[in-house]
């Protein structure tokens, strides 16, 4: 089944089912239920592209419940300590709350900083003198050095503290799930790849149980701060549904930053076809978006409702990056032809584009930030059983930040992400190669910012390549990079 096709069948579910209203104790869990059946698809795509997989050991024997009650214990003791010591530090408001994870980390300066959000944070203390707190939903990374260290709080460490608190608390649970019995059987019959078992009755309710065992510890961060914002990153994942909604029972604005592409074909951005009155308390308040096309998809349906709201907020990371930024970086006297790539293997054309492709050219393979080892394994094995190893670059391409490659970039070619986004942003155009992002970049095609390749021979492709290199870049001069700035004085004033 095609991506296309999932989302259509979501979508067709939305109209046929009260979705809406279907609540478990005070949480609407349609945006659950939906962005859990399109992960159910995404993962068994990306497996398919999975060469290799280690079996995972099993443990066997009478003293393995007695070591995991051990180490349960001492991490309810270190998360008890963390808490205690939170507690103790002095209340200071603040403007902004914000979450996001490793992924959104890039190394600058000798900093680990988050890419969207430290702008932000910058600009509040330069503009306001006002500091912010941002906290981690993984586990720190003791070999990193993290920008503004003491404003940064790490969710994993208070977790265990609240999942023994409210170990029995959320049991009598109240459901208001109107003919969800023939939506699954819908499900199961129009959906065939979903493991339907996650999405009955009693697996549902834990899943609410865990976002409300993780709001309670945001609930802590919130009470302690009271924040104007509560701000996140990639909202659908299950700290960020947790923020939304402890933010939403403080009456506290939440806010979602775009992180990359947000087409209508987006499980979590695209199309929500039927919203309650009061909205969901899963999603965002506010969402962000970096460009026009993005903000207009969101608008399609946002539009059509009153709670939910979406701004043109630009993206944060651009700007910030080219005032900030002091390190050298190293390229070839070449142009770059830059390929952002999913979590996949080149398909054989790309491999004889690159073979066809003249001397004053090079290749950048950019790996995307969830690929695996094996995956990365499998892409170098392509790449020197063809005898091309050598004529490519792949280290660089995804160590090196993005906007310092694209502004050296010839020509950009991606599937679909928020790259291209990027990209055009700084006045390189991109070829699309996926059906995806043909679909979701219909804007930027229209306006020639774009190229779509969907169909021809390697030949065909490399010519192509060579036709947009020799063209003149877009102009990002004419784009606002600072708009974000305007923006988040705009919230924090009004």
């Amino acid at each position: 089944m095609e991506h296309k096709q999932v989302i259509d069948k979501l979508n067709s579910f939305e109209n046929a089912y009260p979705v809406k209203e279907w609540i478990i104790d005070d949480i609407s869990v349609w945006p659950l239920i939906r962005c859990n059946l399109f992960k159910e698809w995404r993962d068994l795509e990306q497996a398919k592209q999975v060469q290799a997989k280690k079996a995972k050991p099993k443990s066997s024997g009478t003293s393995g419940g007695l070591i995991s009650s051990v180490k349960l214990t001492a991490k309810f003791l270190m998360s008890l300590r963390h808490v205690i010591s939170f507690r103790l530090k002095k209340s200071t408001k603040i403007p902004i709350l914000f979450t996001g994870s490793i992924a959104h980390r890039v190394e600058l300066d000798g900093a680990h900083v988050n890419r969207y959000f430290q702008p932000i944070i910058d600009f509040l203390k330069a503009k306001y003198q006002r500091d912010s707190i941002i906290v981690e939903y993984f586990k720190p990374n003791y070999s990193k050095t993290y920008k503004s260290s003491d404003q940064v709080i790490f969710l994993a460490q208070f977790i265990p503290f609240f999942q023994v608190i409210n170990a029995f608390k959320f049991t009598n649970m109240q459901f208001k799930l109107k003919d969800y019995d023939l939506f699954l059987n819908a499900v199961q019959e129009q959906l065939p790849f979903v493991n339907i078992q996650s999405f009955s009755v009693p697996s549902l309710q834990n899943d609410v149980k865990e976002i409300k065992v993780i709001a309670s510890a945001y609930d802590l961060f919130l009470e302690k701060y009271k924040p104007d914002y509560a701000f996140g990153l990639c909202y659908y994942n299950v700290p960020v549904f947790a923020l939304n909604y402890a933010a939403s029972k403080r009456g506290i604005i939440s806010a979602d930053m775009q992180h990359g592409g947000q087409g209508k074909l987006h499980v979590a951005y695209g199309n929500y076809g039927a919203v309650p009155d009061q909205g969901y308390n899963l999603l965002p308040n506010i969402f962000w978006c970096w460009d026009e096309a993005s903000y207009n998809v969101v608008n399609s349906w946002v539009s059509k409702q009153s709670f939910h709201k979406v701004i043109l907020g630009g993206n944060p990371w651009l700007d910030y990056f080219f005032e900030t930024n002091v390190v050298s970086y190293s390229f070839p006297n070449k142009k770059i032809i830059l390929y952002t790539m999913q979590l996949d293997v080149p398909e054989q054309y790309i491999v004889d584009a690159v073979k066809l492709t003249p001397p004053d050219f090079q290749w950048w393979f950019r790996f995307h930030p969830r690929t695996t080892a094996e995956n990365k394994k499998a892409v170098v094995d392509l790449f020197t059983h063809a005898g091309l190893i050598d004529a490519v670059e792949m280290d660089k391409a995804t160590t090196y930040p993005l906007p310092i490659i694209l502004k050296n970039t010839s020509v950009h070619i991606s599937k679909f992400s928020g790259s291209i986004i990027e990209a055009t942003q700084l006045g390189v155009k991109t070829i699309l190669i996926g059906a995806t992002g043909v679909e979701t970049f219909q804007d930027y095609i229209k306006s020639n910012e774009a190229v779509p390749f969907l169909e021809g021979s390697a030949s065909d492709f490399a010519r192509l390549i060579l036709k947009i290199s020799s063209l003149e870049d877009l102009g990002s001069s004419n784009r606002d990079l600072k708009k974000y700035q305007k923006v988040i004085q705009n919230l924090i004033e009004n």
